[in-house]
């Protein structure tokens, strides 16, 4: 008889495992039923976890949310993205490149705002994670400008400062909503609009 191989699975992995089906029930949670009312206990049932390992491995309902907006934003892909425009030098391309990755993680991300901002009105510590975001936000903002400027196609008279304003305002999911929920917008519309627009208000020629 053939002798049979097990593959080996690493208490790592399990435990890697673990950590990425509460993230999704969480995210899924977050966004059906709102922050507010999700519990600790919700999230171990739709996860198929016991309780006590989403406390131990999140420790609270804020720091979990925390790393909900983490694991679904710009965070985990920002060093690659910026080897990958920084590789480009083509403003435009680069641009391009950007409202592909929002129109990527947009209708996740902007479902999740909206609980993250319902939960930040009634707990500042939800509040101080939102403002963080919105900050850690901004950093990652600036580093594409500074890419795009390097590229030596930014319009003269635009401070870094100014450039990242305008980006991070049209390049939002409070803006991304409007248009698509409240406007009746198409992904394709507003993917398209972005581009044009960005490329009009940031670069030369």
């Amino acid at each position: 008889m053939a002798n049979v191989k097990r593959t080996k699975v690493s208490r790592a992995d399990r435990a890697a495992a673990t950590r990425r089906r509460i993230l999704d029930a969480a995210f899924d949670l977050f966004t059906e039923n709102g922050v507010v009312t999700t519990t600790m206990g919700d999230v171990a049932e739709r996860a198929k976890v016991a309780v006590q390992t989403v406390h131990f491995v999140f420790h609270t309902k804020t720091e979990l949310l925390h790393e909900v907006i983490g694991d679904i934003g710009l965070r985990s892909i920002v060093p690659d993205l910026l080897t990958e425009l920084e590789a480009d030098g083509d403003a435009r391309s680069i641009i391009a490149k950007l409202v592909d990755v929002s129109r990527e993680l947009f209708p996740k991300v902007a479902k999740l705002a909206l609980a993250v901002e319902a939960a930040a009105q009634g707990d500042a510590i939800a509040s101080e994670r939102r403002e963080a975001a919105k900050a850690q936000r901004y950093g990652f903002v600036l580093q594409f400008i500074d890419v795009l400027q390097r590229t030596g196609m930014m319009k003269r008279e635009l401070t870094v400062n100014d450039a990242a304003d305008i980006y991070y305002a049209l390049n939002s999911t409070s803006l991304y909503r409007e248009l698509i929920d409240g406007r009746g917008w198409t992904t394709d519309r507003w993917a398209d609009w972005l581009r044009s627009t960005l490329c009009d208000q940031l670069l030369s020629g």
